[in-house]
């Protein structure tokens, strides 16, 4: 048998137990097959498609889980020959972020970094493969209604094949028919533009149909409780504040009883259409516009706080009586905390506006605004799409990061005595600015990307 036969591969990544490896809802062996069945599609070189099998073998950024010890390369060379073994090397060894930014180099070889703070060499033909590999991996595991928020950019075309592009852009496609902003806000394009063009500092109210929601406001209640979601937690007034966590199949339970129930992350069709419009729509960070579904009984709901999302509550069923503060603008920076609150944050404000949704209703309340709300009929029930906006900082991080003059070794030289008292001394001043001086500002945008950004993010929220 030969490498680019399936048989071969899949016996040997058995054999490796990659069948036995988690990766998402599936196994590891689906994934990697799914790589290497693309590649091949994408009329890639031998070496790319096998290389596209064993892409994560050495365990990557995101996926650690190793099938093959490093130390034992020269072995997985000699099986995969010796182009497909440095691609698989340099796949899991580098940031990928660096390998898309490379493209934007010049030259016969380009530089990489790598996770280990050193960097590669990587001629063109090897770049090629390995933006070949990270598009194949993402389109495969990405979902249909999630394809179109990437895009390779015009640098990365010019070196993939033009059967990638074709099935990259065939799938990269924004969805016909999905609710876009002016449907969501039941205004026409030019009033959706004029949103935008105040969002997301101000709040926003609109009238309409239920309709605009894609049937969720037809779903009886215990099937929209039983929706796939991400995490269920319930709150109720009685005692101290709180939320706490929902067992499955005791939601109706804990609803008829007078408990709030609070859906994250869920998902339907129609809900990951509307998702993924927004977010496109709204220049968010990919993959961080989601939905989440409150369920409530006649009475106060959660005492005064702010949320770290940019919010457009939809109410599907009922009536609630909002009541919005003054917003601070820190956004994910300065939200409430049940877990041990402000006690200003629960009090009530000085300056409050009222707004009653109904049935068919959209509210937009921009991220840090103060808020609370009541049901004001026997149930209610809305969904909130959450827009995660980027912050400046995380933009400046992750352009430096972008860059070799970030990445540069002598950055992470020990400075002796830096400090006279509380005072940074004149010398380590003076040669602080200069290095802050040779930033190189074109290359720090250039570098910017949504996916470098979205695991930038990740990093921040990971427990610490």
């Amino acid at each position: 048998m030969t490498l680019s036969d399936d048989r071969w591969a899949t016996s040997l990544l058995v054999e490796l137990c990659a069948h036995r490896l988690p990766h998402g809802n599936r196994t590891l062996l689906d994934h990697l097959l799914g790589v290497k069945q693309l590649l091949r599609e994408w009329c890639a070189v031998p070496a790319v498609s096998i290389a596209g099998a064993f892409h994560s073998a050495y365990g990557t950024e995101r996926y650690p889980l190793r099938l093959w010890d490093p130390s034992r390369r020269t072995e997985l060379r000699e099986v995969l020959g010796l182009d497909a073994e440095r691609l698989v090397y340099l796949f899991c060894a580098a940031r990928l972020p660096s390998v898309h930014h490379a493209a934007t180099l010049s030259g016969d070889r380009r530089v990489v970094a790598l996770r280990s703070g050193a960097t590669a060499l990587v001629s063109e033909a090897e770049l090629s493969g390995l933006l070949m590999l990270s598009w194949a991996n993402r389109m495969e595991q990405t979902p249909v209604d999630e394809a179109h928020l990437l895009r390779p950019s015009p640098a990365e075309r010019a070196l993939l094949t033009s059967e990638a592009l074709s099935a990259i852009d065939a799938r990269t496609e924004p969805p016909a028919g999905v609710p876009t902003l002016a449907r969501l806000l039941g205004t026409g394009e030019a009033e959706a533009q004029s949103f935008l063009g105040r969002f997301p500092h101000e709040v926003a109210f609109s009238s309409g149909s239920v309709d605009r929601f894609d049937g969720l406001a037809s779903m009886p209640l215990v099937e929209l409780l039983r929706l796939p979601r991400a995490a269920a937690r319930s709150f109720h007034r009685r005692g101290n504040p709180g939320f706490f966590g929902v067992p499955t199949g005791h939601e109706m339970a804990l609803f008829d009883h007078g408990f709030t129930l609070y859906l994250h992350h869920v998902r339907s069709p129609s809900i990951d259409r509307c998702t993924a419009a927004l977010g496109r729509e709204l220049g968010a960070i990919p993959g961080r516009t989601r939905a989440s579904l409150f369920a409530s009984r006649k009475g106060p709901g959660v005492p005064w706080h702010r949320d770290e999302n940019h919010n457009f509550v939809c109410q599907l069923v009922g009536q609630k009586s909002w009541r919005l503060g003054k917003r601070d603008d820190q956004s994910r920076h300065g939200v409430t905390s049940f877990a041990s609150p402000d006690p200003q944050e629960l009090a009530e404000p000085a300056n409050v506006d009222t707004l009653t949704l109904r049935e068919g209703d959209v509210l937009f309340v921009p991220s840090g605004t103060h808020h609370t709300c009541e049901t004001t009929t026997d149930h209610s029930v809305h969904v909130n799409f959450q827009v995660a906006l980027p912050t400046w900082r995380e933009l400046i991080v992750q352009a430096l990061r972008s860059t070799s003059w970030w990445r540069d070794g002598s950055l992470d030289a020990s400075v002796a005595r830096a400090f006279v008292g509380d005072v940074v001394r004149p010398d380590v001043r003076a040669r602080l600015s200069e290095i802050l001086e040779a930033m190189p500002v074109t290359q720090c945008l250039d570098g910017l990307r949504p996916d470098a950004l979205l695991a930038l993010v990740d990093e921040n929220a990971a427990p610490k």
